[in-house]
Parts: C-alpha cells; structure tokens; sequence
C-alpha cells in the first residue's frame, strides 16, 4: 500500500463529475433565468466546497493511515529488539504483543505485502517457538518432580536434554531472522537502527 501517493477512489471522482455536471447545468439554465443567476453562483460555489471538503478528507485519511503505519512499525520494531535480547538460549517466552493487537485491531492491512509476509513469517518461527519452549518447561517440570531412584528420571532427563538443545537451535535461528529483518531498509525510512527501541 502506498501511502505517499495520492489517489483517487473511484467514488470520489464519480462524485467530483457529478457535482461538476450538476453545477454547470445549474448555472447555465439560470443564465437564462436572470434573478435566479446569483443563486446558481452560490450553488455551483457550493458543489465545488463539497468537491474540495471530499478531497481533503481523502488527503487527511491518507496522512493519518501514513502516520499509524508509522506507529505500528515503531512498535514492531521495538518488540523485535526486545525478543533479540531475550533470545539467549533460556526458553524465555517471546512477546508478540504488539503483532496480535495489530492482526486483532485489523492495523496489519496498513503494512506492504513484502513487509506483512516477512513479518508474518518470522511472528509464525516466535509462535513454534513459544509451543516448544512450553513442553520443554512442562518437561523438565517433570523431571524435577520425578523422585531420584525412579526409573523414568532418566528417560525424562535425556528428553529434556534433547528438547532443550532443539530449542536452543530455534532460537539461534529466530535470533538470526530477527538480525536481518533489523537490517532491511523499511526500518530505516522510519528512522530506526537495529539496537534503537
């Protein structure tokens, strides 16, 4: 979606056609008419105001989904830089807070196609990795509670291992999406380097 561009919705041009076709049928039948030559002056006045109010209001919609794109990508990026530093081989959860109130408020539809899909992949890579960052958890909960002469203690610690070593993979290779999406020029039409929240 460019937001820079102005441009013109097809209502809008119907509408700007009609108020013109309206006013100079108005005025050229009142030329005729001679006392009714002043209202149809203020008349055609009128079409051509309301031709520009619509204008303007396509102008300022424009600006103000400009300006809450803007904010959204701010969030995003702070959210980013947030789970880059938690991404330290732990198991934290990530956030993607800002994201889902963006896909519920329906603000997602503001980002470019490129954008959303690059976005959208990696918030995909943060949701598995919240889901196995929560097994392995529930796992090594397991383990923990498992008394230390049972015969399951060593079955549940060497899946542990396993699941956190997987995990840790993950979240090396979502540490290096999130690098490199840092990296890519649409944040820097904003404004924002990779270490600014």
């Amino acid at each position: 979606m460019t937001e820079d561009k102005f441009e013109w919705k097809e209502g809008n041009i119907i509408t700007a056609l009609l108020l013109i076709c309206i006013g100079i049928t108005v005025y050229v039948f009142c030329q005729y008419i001679e006392s009714f030559s002043d209202y149809a002056i203020s008349i055609y006045a009128g079409f051509i105001g309301m031709f520009f109010a619509l204008t303007l209001n396509n102008v300022m919609d424009k600006i103000r989904m400009r300006d809450r794109r803007k904010k959204l990508l701010v969030d995003i990026h702070g959210e980013l830089v947030s789970n880059s530093d938690r991404l330290v081989g732990r198991g934290y959860i990530l956030k993607t807070t800002v994201w889902d109130s963006g896909v519920s408020a329906n603000l997602i539809e503001l980002l470019d196609s490129d954008d959303l899909a690059k976005l959208s992949t990696l918030y995909h890579y943060f949701a598995t990795s919240v889901y196995e960052a929560k097994i392995c958890r529930q796992v090594g909960e397991d383990f923990a509670s498992l008394p230390s002469d049972s015969s399951e203690r060593a079955v549940t610690k060497q899946r542990w291992e396993k699941l956190s070593t997987l995990l840790r993979e993950r979240e090396s290779q979502i540490k290096t999406m999130i690098d490199d999406l840092l990296k890519e020029d649409f944040w820097l039409k904003l404004g924002l380097k990779q270490d600014e929240v």
